[in-house]
C-alpha cells in the first residue's frame, strides 16, 4: 500500500500520511486520524492496531513529548479488539 492509497482509504491527504510516515520525528495521527487508521490495521490483521500503538507510544516517549504519551497511554488502555477513540490532543 501506498501512501496516497492509505491516504485516500482513509480519507486523508497524502502529506498527511507523509507526517506520520517520516523516519526523523514523525507526527501521531490526530485522534480522528488515529482511530481510522486503527480500524484499517485491524481490519487487515487483528492486533496490527496494538503493535501501532506500542511503537506510537515509545516514538512519544523517546521524544519526551507528554501530550503524545498522555494520548497513547489512553489509546492502549482502551483498546479491546475495537479501535478506540482518543481523546487527547496530538502534538
Amino acid at each position: 500500500t501506498t501512501h496516497q492509497d492509505l491516504a485516500n482509504r482513509l480519507g486523508v491527504k497524502r502529506y498527511t500520511v507523509d507526517l506520520w510516515a517520516r523516519a526523523t520525528n514523525p507526527a501521531l495521527p490526530s485522534a480522528d486520524n488515529l482511530e481510522r487508521l486503527c480500524r484499517w490495521l485491524e481490519a487487515r490483521q487483528p492486533g496490527l492496531s496494538r503493535q501501532f500503538v506500542a511503537a506510537a507510544f515509545n516514538a512519544a516517549w523517546d521524544r519526551g513529548s507528554a501530550l503524545a504519551i498522555d494520548e497513547t497511554v489512553a489509546l492502549a488502555l482502551s483498546i479491546d479488539g475495537q479501535c478506540p477513540r482518543a481523546e487527547a490532543t496530538p502534538v
